[in-house]
């Protein structure tokens, strides 16, 4: 989904509301996730908080 109202400082602060990990990316980013494993494929910006 693509929410281009939300900043990476507005993730960024939201991600405290939980331990768990929440990454912000840009439309040159993608997650990847294979069997568990969490990959971020980008030619982009994105950020991982947590």
């Amino acid at each position: 989904m693509h929410f281009p109202e939300l900043t990476f400082e507005y993730v960024k602060e939201e991600s405290k509301r939980t331990t768990m990990p929440v990454y912000a990316l840009d439309d040159q980013s993608a997650i990847k996730v294979t069997d568990g494993e969490v990959e971020v494929i980008s030619e982009g910006v994105w950020e991982k908080f947590n």
